[in-house]
C-alpha cells in the first residue's frame, strides 16, 4: 500500500526544523530527563512543546496540535540518551523514505525489561500484541519493522500525523468493539497509536544503532556485547550488573 499523501520535504529532515513534544511529569524523573534534553542536538528552529494534561495519552494530543512542522519526536519524562540521538534518527529517515515512523530501542521499566516492540499482533483477551526479546533484536546499525512500539524519542513524520487524525492517542479504553473480533485488550496508547498507523499504509521502522536508557534509579540500558543485546543496571554511570534475554519456545 503506498503513503497517503503528505507534505513534501524540500530538504533533508536532519536540516529541517521539527517539533519535540516532552510532557510534565514527576518531578525527581523530570529533572534527570531536562539535563539530557537540554543537551540535545537539533537542527536550528526546532520548537519544544511543554505540555500538560490528565495522562500521557492526553499530553500527546495537546502536543500534536501544535504541529505545523515537518517532523514531531515524542518524549517521556523518564529516559537518557545521547547528545547525537534526533539527528541520528532524523538522518535515518532522510536515508530510509519507505520509513514513516522511526524509534530508538529502550527496554520496559519492569523485567523482564523487553523492549516495546513486535511485529505482530495477538487478538486475545489477555493481550493484543506479541513483544520481542532482546535476543531477537538486529546488531546495532540495522534497521528493521515493527507493528507496535513504545514511542519515547519516537520522530514521526508530519504526514503520518495528519492521516491518523485528532485524536491521536487514547487512555484507559481496554476494549474496541469496533473490530472483528470485536473483543481486543488494548495494550496502551502507544500501541493503539502504531495499529492505526499501520492501518493506514505507514511503516514503522527500530534503528538499533540508537538506545535509550529508562530512569527507574538505577538506569536499565540495553547493550550490544559484541554478540548479543544484554541489559544494564546503570547507577551513577557504573553498570551494577547485566542480564541477558533468552528466547521463550
Amino acid at each position: 500500500m503506498g503513503h497517503p499523501s503528505g507534505s513534501s520535504v524540500v530538504q533533508p529532515l536532519r536540516n529541517t526544523p521539527g517539533l519535540i513534544i516532552v510532557p510534565t511529569g514527576d518531578v525527581g524523573r523530570y529533572t534527570q530527563f531536562w539535563g539530557y534534553l537540554s543537551q540535545l542536538q537539533r537542527p536550528p528552529g526546532t520548537g519544544l512543546a511543554v505540555v500538560n494534561g490528565v495522562n500521557i495519552a492526553e499530553n500527546f494530543n495537546n502536543g500534536l496540535r501544535e504541529l505545523r512542522q515537518d517532523w514531531v519526536q515524542l518524549w517521556g519524562d523518564d529516559h537518557t540518551f545521547s547528545p547525537d540521538l534526533l539527528l541520528n534518527l532524523l538522518g535515518k529517515l532522510d536515508e530510509h523514505p519507505e520509513a514513516d515512523i522511526i524509534v530508538p530501542l529502550c527496554l520496559k521499566r519492569h523485567q523482564p525489561f523487553y523492549p516495546p516492540l513486535g511485529v505482530r499482533w495477538w487478538e486475545t483477551d489477555h493481550g493484543s500484541m506479541a513483544e520481542l526479546p532482546l535476543a531477537m533484536i538486529p546488531p546495532p546499525g540495522e534497521l528493521f519493522e515493527v507493528r507496535q512500539a513504545g514511542l519515547p524519542g519516537a520522530v514521526i513524520r508530519r504526514r503520518v500525523i495528519e492521516a491518523v487524525g485528532d485524536p491521536w492517542f487514547s487512555w484507559n479504553t481496554l476494549y474496541d468493539t469496533t473490530r472483528s473480533p470485536h473483543v481486543i485488550l488494548r495494550a496502551g496508547e502507544d500501541y493503539e497509536f502504531c495499529r492505526r498507523v499501520c492501518e493506514k499504509g505507514f511503516r514503522i521502522f527500530v534503528d538499533t544503532a540508537s538506545v535509550l536508557g529508562h530512569i527507574i534509579s538505577p538506569q536499565i540500558v540495553p547493550r550490544w556485547n559484541g554478540k548479543r543485546w544484554v541489559v544494564d543496571i546503570v547507577l551513577d554511570n557504573k553498570i551494577l550488573s547485566t542480564m541477558t534475554q533468552e528466547i521463550v519456545k
